[in-house]
């Protein structure tokens, strides 16, 4: 048999295979990427499930529940793909807190002293044998628009991880940023995820999820 042509018309096409094969009984799903397969775990875990965020709280479900928990998902592989610059758990905790505003690094250094603060107490509460860091602000000026400044003692080391805010507000990490607009403040007291007939308690909204 003839091969077909690799190029044609100045381009090159490669036949890729799908990454994933999802088999439900007898029905068999082929998925290209990761984000594929999130997509579909997603979809199948929001079915027939609802989060309501508080006591008394309007329910969230169907589409609504589906695409903030997609976002919740997107903002999770970022962290995967930058954790060998940047601890996973100061990302977390980034993602945990009040969003970021780039306003805040141009005001009085007082201006995110708070949010530093308990920040840091947040990454110290991890327990015993675990690293300890110091949350700094680094203001902008006119050449440079600020940074948070990591300090991470563990073992006798230290190690300093420096993020700038232009990448937390307009780059590399600012679905963080955006996903944490979303999540600050959702998650009340008397929090719970609803399917069937279950109930699950809930305190924060993640993978963890017993969606």
């Amino acid at each position: 048999r003839q091969m077909p042509e690799l190029i044609e018309r100045g381009h090159i096409y490669i036949g890729l295979p799908p990454l994933y094969k999802i088999k439900q009984g007898k029905n068999e799903l082929y998925l290209k990427d990761n984000a594929a397969l999130n997509a579909y775990l997603v979809s199948n875990a929001v079915d027939n499930a609802e989060l309501v965020p508080g006591e008394g709280m309007p329910a969230i479900r169907g589409e609504a529940l589906e695409k903030l928990m997609l976002q919740v998902v997107s903002a999770q592989d970022v962290m995967e793909r930058f954790a060998y610059r940047v601890d996973t758990d100061i990302l977390q905790g980034i993602l945990d807190s009040q969003a970021l505003q780039l306003e805040q690094f141009q005001q009085p250094p007082g201006a995110l002293t708070e949010w530093a603060a308990l920040l840091e107490q947040k990454l110290n509460a991890k327990g015993v044998g675990r690293p300890k860091y110091r949350v700094n602000v680094q203001l902008g000026n006119d050449d440079q628009a600020g940074a948070l400044v990591f300090e991470k003692q563990h073992n006798g080391l230290q190690v300093i991880q420096t993020l700038a805010a232009n990448q937390l507000i307009h780059g590399e990490l600012r679905l963080l940023t955006e996903v944490a607009k979303l999540l600050n403040g959702l998650i009340q007291a008397g929090a719970y995820v609803q399917r069937g007939e279950k109930k699950y308690p809930v305190k924060d909204l993640d993978l963890g999820l017993p969606l």
